[in-house]
């Protein structure tokens, strides 16, 4: 059981007061290459692990009733809640991916933006930058962001750009150097 949901069921079933107790428990997670009951069966694993929650039917995208065990008590349950949103909901890929194809919808301009930055980093070696597949998501829609919103994205950015060490690259510490006339 991922240690998120975990917290929640654990807080959820050791609440002794009934309204502070969580009443929705949303599971969301990337698809990546997981077929629908691949999901399926992964939602229902994490459900089953610990034998808190009892569910009778489990759907990806639909709200579902479920039972959680109280702590303390054998025999008292607690009604929930549960919906499992997996994304994209209907093809391969992660939350960037479907943010992605989102955007591509939005205008001409935009399906423009989406197809140029994904063929710009589809040409990138896998070394020494992007050597795990789901860093080309993540690097598209950066790239994307970048694009609609500079000055956000840059300013996201600074506190990384900082941990740079920008004097041993070449071009940078030539600049340094010329500072250090100052």
């Amino acid at each position: 059981m991922p240690v998120k949901l975990k917290h929640v069921v654990d807080r959820t079933s050791l609440e002794g007061t009934l309204g502070n107790r969580f009443g929705r428990i949303v599971l969301f997670f990337d698809r990546n290459d997981h077929t629908e009951d691949d999901c399926l069966k992964l939602v229902r694993e994490w459900i089953e692990e610990d034998n808190q929650i009892e569910l009778s039917n489990l759907m990806l995208g639909e709200w579902l009733d479920a039972r959680l065990k109280l702590a303390n008590r054998s025999r008292d349950e607690y009604e929930v809640r549960i919906l499992a949103i997996v994304l994209p909901p209907s093809s391969e890929g992660d939350l960037e991916v479907f943010l992605a194809n989102s955007l591509r919808e939005r205008s001409e301009d935009d399906k423009l933006l989406v197809d140029k930055s994904r063929f710009f980093i589809d040409e990138i070696p896998d070394e020494p930058y992007l050597n795990k597949r789901r860093y080309r998501s993540k690097a598209c829609l950066g790239s994307i962001l970048s694009v609609i919103s500079p000055d956000w994205v840059f300013s996201e950015l600074d506190r990384r750009l900082t941990q740079i060490k920008w004097k041993k690259i070449e071009s940078v510490a030539a600049v340094y150097e010329k500072l250090g006339e100052l």
